[in-house]
């Protein structure tokens, strides 16, 4: 079996996709931290990781079918997030995340998709290539390179890209449905990253309930580093005093 696995290996570096375990020098940091035994164990990908968690990093989340006006909020996130230093994590899919990948891409700027399977096929796109080739662009995934779409893996990735960023914006969201909603909902109850929710132009209803639920919620888009940095200190605030609330509501219902 082992001489199987290296086999396999070497099959896949031919094609240009490296492996990685947990073990490995390489594998980010902040999954071993944040996720323990829910990291991954081993990661398939193209392009560059090495320090992927090492500087600062935003990931964006959201649904796919979005209209023009979130695509293009996105899309300038992720512009400005590049311009002000920071890596853009997402899930590769079309709709938020894409946009919010191309919107650093673009610019210039380094993104990182967390694909819930056919790893081999996006890396082949020529779009992807020519990224990848420049050291802008990482695609990797949990499954094997060669494993299609399924709901549990998409489901299961979620994790991995709330961990892997500072913080954690949701472009758009359905209320009680949806990866965005239950990868959203799972950051808030185990503090993977402060979970910013748009609520400016073309916010859906769906996005207010997420900062009922514990989100924090910004209508206005950061144009430098100061700017990311102010927001996401002021979502780490939000967190701390709504968990101390929810502690002290605990302890009053346990012992009244």
């Amino acid at each position: 079996r082992a001489q199987l696995a290296r086999e396999e290996i070497i099959r896949l570096r031919e094609l240009g996709i490296w492996t990685l375990v947990r073990f490995q020098s390489g594998y980010p940091m902040r999954w071993r931290e944040k996720l323990s035994a829910l990291a991954p164990p081993v990661m398939f990908g193209s392009g560059q990781i090495m320090g992927i968690d090492s500087g600062s990093t935003l990931s964006i989340v959201g649904s796919r079918d979005i209209g023009e006006v979130l695509s293009e909020i996105a899309t300038h996130i992720g512009s400005t997030a590049a311009r002000s230093g920071y890596a853009v994590v997402s899930g590769g899919a079309r709709g938020s995340d894409r946009w919010g990948m191309y919107g650093a891409l673009r610019f210039g700027g380094l993104a990182v998709g967390v694909l819930h399977g056919d790893l081999l096929r996006e890396c082949a796109r020529s779009d992807a290539k020519r990224y990848i080739a420049s050291e802008q662009l990482c695609l990797m995934s949990h499954v094997h390179p060669d494993a299609g779409f399924t709901t549990a893996n998409a489901m299961i990735r979620n994790r991995y890209i709330h961990a892997l960023g500072n913080a954690t914006i949701v472009i758009s969201t359905a209320r009680g449905t949806g990866g965005t909603w239950s990868g959203s909902m799972d950051n808030l109850k185990r503090g993977w990253s402060p979970l910013l929710v748009w609520t400016g132009d073309g916010a859906p209803e769906a996005n207010h309930a997420l900062v009922d639920e514990g989100g924090f919620g910004f209508a206005e888009i950061p144009e430098d580093t100061d700017g990311f940095e102010a927001l996401i200190e002021s979502a780490r605030i939000h967190t701390s005093k709504r968990a101390d609330s929810e502690a002290k509501a605990t302890q009053q219902t346990l012992f009244p």
